[in-house]
């Protein structure tokens, strides 16, 4: 292949279409977003409620970067649904000239960190007035080969995407499959279904009448007020599935100690969040059974002798209220600060002589408990429970020695889970590499190839280009003779 260094502004060529804009017509404005997400309307305004009265009209498949944005990311094609509409002098549109590069394969590299990295390099000004520079973009030179060859390239490209693609998809559906293994395990768990059933295990329901006649003790001796007599068997409560007979439904306020929200509205505000001090644990800090150690938020040691009574120990199960896509429960780790709960965490604190901690993390984790939420959510617009919802969710409970006999065998379960899904990231990182190493070594000169010299035109613009500053001559950012390969763009070293 002949390969040529060739400046951006030989093939990018810059195009202004003035329109002056009329109080009484309506315009569509256009945004990019940033990091890739494309060209699309912002609104549609009145010409009076436009600011500026000098804009510049875009036609569709050209090709428009924010000037402010660029290096993150704020480029793409105008799509067909943005034409005639306008933009400001801020926003730069081009016309790509084929003759020199091939226009789907300029396309591609923009949608990779090619652009944004040249963006980057290009881009000049204080803190918060950093914008691409004409001079440095226009005159960034790159290394290609002849079009036709750049077809071939584009060609070869194509077929490793689709390679990928299909590699792709294919970990998607694995990690989706892994994801409904997951949720088998527990299933079958908390049915009884995964474990032979131990006959010499004390009942569940002997163990919650003894748990209910303690608290109906303590009720007649608090404050003179009896409870139910709970010493006398209770009525079954029928559950949505069956369970073996040594198991027993009920609600979990029955079996935990306390339920309770974090401090919300005023009494806690983004405002009090300190560097240091007691750690506010916070819905970020929640996966679904793991807790996040990444996430950290402070308040004051003055701020906590206000909600001291929202501290959460290590045990404590937290539980986010939102759960349109499932119920986000995490066991509260050994931490090395005291902590709270916030608005929305709701803190159980459990009764380990009834419910093992894991076994009911695990088991508000599970399909059935979120089903259930659902279903009592139905026609709300916001999926979010409360703590009375908490507290009265109906629980499947098991002896409790088959409780840790059922913890111990999905601990073992779900670290040959894990195991598998690093497994299928490691492929989909080794995937997405490649197409990056694709691009890289397609775009890399061979070796002892020299790229030719081609002509120093200056960029085309529909309106001559503003005339150079005196003493302060413009030059490009890599010097004839001295350009950048593609390739040492993506961080790697060449082969």
């Amino acid at each position: 292949m002949n390969w040529r260094n060739i400046r951006i502004g030989d093939f990018l060529h810059r195009v202004r279409v003035p329109v002056d804009i009329e109080d009484d017509q309506d315009y569509n404005l256009v945004t990019i977003r940033m990091h890739h997400k494309g060209v699309a309307l912002r609104a549609t305004k009145r010409g009076k409620d436009i600011g500026s009265k000098r804009m510049y009209r875009v036609a569709p498949g050209h090709f428009i970067l924010s000037g402010i944005d660029a290096r993150h990311g704020a480029f793409g094609i105008v799509p067909e649904e943005l034409d005639g509409a306008v933009v400001t002098n801020d926003f730069w549109y081009f016309e790509v000239d084929e003759a020199q590069v091939d226009k789907e394969l300029f396309l591609h590299l923009t949608s990779t960190t090619f652009f944004d990295d040249l963006c980057r390099l290009a881009s000049d000004g204080t803190t918060n007035r950093v914008r691409l520079q004409a001079d440095k973009f226009f005159n960034y030179e790159i290394s290609l080969p002849e079009v036709g060859q750049q077809r071939e390239l584009m060609a070869q490209l194509k077929q490793t995407n689709a390679a990928v693609a299909s590699v792709l998809t294919e970990t998607d559906q694995q990690l989706t499959h892994l994801t409904q293994l997951r949720q088998a395990l527990l299933r079958e768990a908390m049915q009884g279904q995964l474990l032979p059933q131990d006959p010499t295990d004390e009942p569940a329901a002997l163990l919650l009448q003894q748990l209910q006649a303690e608290k109906a003790k303590l009720g007649k001796a608090g404050k003179g007020k009896a409870g139910p007599l709970f010493g006398e068997e209770a009525p079954a409560v029928e559950g949505p599935f069956e369970i073996p007979e040594s198991w027993v439904w009920c609600e979990l306020k029955e079996v935990v100690k306390s339920v309770f929200d974090g401090p919300f509205g005023s009494h806690l505000k983004t405002a009090d969040y300190t560097t240091s001090g007691v750690r506010v644990i916070r819905l970020e800090n929640l996966d679904y059974g793991k807790f996040k150690h990444d996430k950290t938020t402070y308040i004051s040691l003055e701020k906590y002798e206000g909600l001291k009574q929202h501290t959460i120990y290590a045990g404590d199960i937290i539980v986010g209220s939102f759960i349109a896509d499932g119920v986000k429960a995490v066991l509260i780790p050994h931490l090395a600060e005291t902590a709270i709960a916030k608005a929305d965490c709701f803190c159980i604190r459990n009764n380990p002589a009834v419910v093992d901690n894991q076994f009911l993390t695990y088991l508000l984790g599970t399909g059935f408990i979120s089903d259930g939420y659902l279903r009592i959510m139905r026609g709300m617009t916001r999926l979010r429970i409360n703590t009375a919802q908490l507290k009265q969710t109906l629980i499947p409970l098991p002896p409790l020695a088959e409780q840790h006999r059922i913890v111990a065998k999905l601990e073992q379960l779900m670290q040959h889970c894990d195991a598998l899904e690093q497994r299928i990231r490691e492929s989909r990182r080794l995937a997405e590499q490649l197409l990056q190493t694709a691009l890289r070594e397609a775009l890399a000169p061979p070796a002892g190839a020299e790229a030719e010299e081609v002509s120093e035109s200056e960029p085309e613009l529909a309106e001559a280009a503003p005339p150079r500053r005196r003493g302060r001559p413009a030059k490009p950012v890599f010097q004839r003779g001295d350009y950048r390969e593609f390739g040492d763009l993506f961080g790697q070293p060449e082969a």
